[in-house]
């Protein structure tokens, strides 16, 4: 408002109209907040100690402070009590100054005393009132524009520049303005460059124009300025947490286990929240739980390089602490993907993951809202899936939190908890422990001062502290509890005071999975053309979690896909109503050998690749276990002819290809107990004797009758007597055949002889 008519105005004109507008928003403002007005009182206190002489004070404040500066408007305002702004006067105090960006500095980014589009407003600053500055600068930034937009793949080019120019001076004009300001550049690049269009080119233009007029400009602190905090805040955890840094830099490898040992608790949290920051120092290493089920425990790679301490003083500007950087880049984060029209189903789950992982309950629980309400109507089936394991993973507990494990809860001593009516007047707990703050998002965070992460309604339960810790119960790194029953109550306890209630319908995990669950179930019929093996894993996986309720819909589900999906999705589906006792497995069975018996035809053939492809990779052990279901396939590869046979052949690789290798070998463990896997020895040396006679017999006949096929002679070296003729050989029968002619009657006597003595 006051930049508009600045250029070619008298400083007194700009200064009146600043004032003007930094009490006009405080008059709109109503209440100040108290901290303000303790700032706004110190102020008052500096100016009366500098002009108490005489002197007069200029001050560089904002318009929105300006008024509070004149006694006589703040004795109004002044609060009353003052004590809190005097506690800390001549105490220490630690700073530390940050570089800024231009990104943070703009008011969209939730900066409080940001500005609109600071590059423009750098310009105008460096223009220096001078109309014909001005709009050089307009100049170069409809040229900027316009190439940006070029650069995304829309038509634009210096025709554009020049009627942006054009047109904003014409604004400019027509409001009698010295120069265009920023606002006819807005209606000029709009009314040039957008087409009419909000969505599609509209979005490119606005892109552009971020780039552009709001800049990527970085700050710099003087060479002797204080560091940033985050950097000497890292460093400080490091040692503290016995973690290499700058004095230690050696790599090292770690196995960490967050929900038994404090210290393994705030390790992890850091390294995560490096992690999310982008902070080259940990390096996670996969883990497996046993059965391939979630680890609980986690490994990283750590090493402090160059690139660590350059990374934290450039990331500072998000943060003074690690949970303060990571929370700043995942909001930033989110709010582009809302700019950008929303979130897509990965980048819901990735900032879900990554929220829970760094203990931000607040943004943890916006991501679970935003799980619940948006995911279920723009997931796929294995996203779905992807996000009810996350959710468990929640429930359950297995990411650590910002807060130290309780006490430990044994069955025999935990207190019943007593239901609480819900109020609005109970506020959520406060993450930081420094009082009751009010829920933010329908889904709030309950920190109960336990190891698991658990999001429940602010008033969902209270329950006492138990008063005495069981002896036995370890610390950091003890064995601890693993869980059991409370009998009494009903109540699942876990090892570091966990407890997970079941059916309680203030866990508002649990009302997550079931949306989840529902929307999974309501995407059955979205698979009955998929011819993707993830969605064979995810409907098995489906069908594993949507038993334990039951329900009429998923048992339909399933019959419709097995009549009319796909190749894949049908076998699949046969292969799950097997497993869930919808179907015998001797009728899963006969249809497997149906699909052989009419793999007679390359389509055919093809379908029975994809039908196998299916069967083994939604029920694998079904074959792995062999049975009823393996049973006719067997029957038929042992009845087929040996033509028909090879024409199935790669039809049945391509099927079982989808196994891995440890599951092949199974299937072998499978067929060895059908058809045997050795050589049987104890054949009886009389019926050996009979076989190998007649074998001989049968092909000294053969030889009598030259109806052998005569093996080509290789040509023989000069013998080195030329008068003698060549050894006798029979051409017919080879050189391992004896010259003799066997005698058939002989044999048997002489084997039955020996076998006798």
């Amino acid at each position: 408002l006051v930049e508009a008519a600045a250029p070619g105005s008298p400083a007194e004109a700009i200064r009146g109209a600043a004032l003007t507008v930094g009490w006009a928003l405080r008059r709109d403002a109503g209440a100040v907040d108290p901290v303000d007005l303790r700032r706004e009182a110190w102020m008052r206190g500096v100016l009366r100690e500098a002009t108490a002489s005489g002197a007069k004070a200029a001050a560089v404040v904002g318009a929105f402070h300006a008024p509070a500066l004149l006694d006589a408007d703040a004795d109004a305002e002044a609060p009353a009590d003052d004590s809190g702004s005097a506690s800390w006067i001549g105490s220490d105090v630690t700073m530390s100054l940050i570089p800024y960006t231009y990104a943070l500095l703009d008011s969209r980014s939730g900066y409080p005393a940001g500005i609109r589009d600071p590059e423009w407003q750098q310009s105008v600053l460096e223009s220096g009132g001078d109309p014909a500055a001005l709009h050089d600068a307009l100049l170069h930034a409809a040229v900027r524009i316009c190439t940006e937009l070029r650069g995304q793949g829309h038509p634009s080019g210096p025709a554009d520049a020049r009627e942006i120019v054009r047109l904003a001076g014409d604004l400019a004009r027509l409001r009698d303005l010295p120069a265009p300001g920023r606002g006819e550049l807005l209606e000029a690049v709009q009314t040039v460059l957008t087409h009419g269009e909000t969505l599609g080119r509209g979005r490119a233009v606005a892109r552009a124009l971020e780039r552009v007029l709001v800049g990527t400009r970085n700050g710099r602190p003087a060479p002797a300025a204080p560091r940033s905090g985050l950097g000497p805040e890292v460093e400080r955890r490091l040692s503290e947490l016995n973690l290499p840094g700058p004095a230690a830099p050696a790599e090292r490898d770690l196995r960490l286990d967050p929900l038994r040992s404090d210290l393994d608790r705030r390790r992890e949290l850091l390294l995560q929240q490096l992690t999310t920051c982008r902070i080259p120092y940990g390096e996670p290493v996969a883990v497996t739980g046993a059965g391939g089920a979630d680890a609980v425990t986690t490994r990283w790679r750590v090493r402090w390089t160059p690139s660590t301490a350059a990374l934290l003083d450039a990331t500072g500007a998000r943060g003074v602490t690690p949970e303060q950087a990571a929370e700043g880049i995942l909001q930033a984060q989110h709010r582009k993907e809302l700019d950008d029209g929303g979130a897509t189903s990965a980048q819901i789950l990735t900032g879900l993951e990554r929220a829970a992982a760094c203990g931000l309950p607040t943004l943890t629980a916006t991501r679970l809202t935003e799980t619940a309400t948006t995911l279920p109507t723009i997931a796929t089936l294995p996203d779905l899936l992807t996000a009810l394991t996350l959710t468990d993973r929640i429930h359950n507990g297995h990411f650590a939190t910002a807060t130290p494990p309780g006490p430990s809860a044994r069955p025999e001593t935990a207190p019943t908890p007593q239901p609480a009516a819900a109020s609005s007047k109970n506020p959520t707990p406060d993450p930081d422990g420094t009082g009751p703050v009010p829920a933010a998002v329908p889904l709030s965070a309950d920190l109960e001062g336990s190891a698991p992460t658990r999001f429940r309604d602010p008033e969902a339960d209270q329950r006492p502290e138990p008063h005495d810790r069981p002896a036995g119960d370890g610390e950091a790194g003890g064995s601890g509890e693993s869980g059991g029953r409370d009998h009494a109550s009903g109540r699942r306890v876990g090892g570091e005071g966990r407890e997970s209630r079941e059916g309680d319908g203030g866990d508002v995990t649990h009302d997550v999975s079931q949306t989840l669950l529902t929307a999974a179930v309501r995407h059955l019929d979205g698979l009955t053309g998929s011819d993707d093996p993830a969605d064979a894993r995810a409907l098995a996986d489906l069908a594993a979690r949507a038993d334990t309720f039951g329900g009429t819909r998923l048992t339909a589900g399933l019959t419709r896909l097995a009549a009319d999906g796909s190749p894949l999705i049908a076998a699949a589906a046969g292969a799950v109503r097997v497993l869930l006792g919808h179907e015998a497995p001797e009728a899963l069975g006969d249809r497997i050998g149906s699909w052989l018996d009419t793999a007679t035809t390359p389509a055919t053939r093809a379908a029975l690749t994809r039908r196998l492809v299916g069967l083994l990779t939604a029920a694998g052990p079904l074959l792995q276990t062999g049975g009823p279901v393996l049973q006719p396939l067997l029957d038929r590869v042992d009845t087929l002819p040996d033509r028909a046979f090879m024409d199935r052949l790669p039809a049945l690789r391509g099927g079982f290809d989808t196994l891995s290798p440890a599951a092949r070998d199974r299937v072998l463990d499978a067929l060895a107990d059908h058809l045997g896997d050795h050589v049987h020895t104890n054949v009886d040396p009389v019926e050996l004797a009979i076989w190998t006679a007649a074998d001989l017999a049968g092909k000294a006949a053969v030889t009598t009758r030259s109806l052998t096929r005569t093996q080509p002679t290789r040509p023989q070296p000069a013998a080195p007597n030329p008068t003698a003729g060549p050894p006798p050989t029979n051409q017919a029968t080879g050189p391992d055949t004896p010259t003799t002619s066997p005698n058939p009657a002989a044999r048997p006597e002489n084997a039955t002889g020996g076998a006798g003595g």
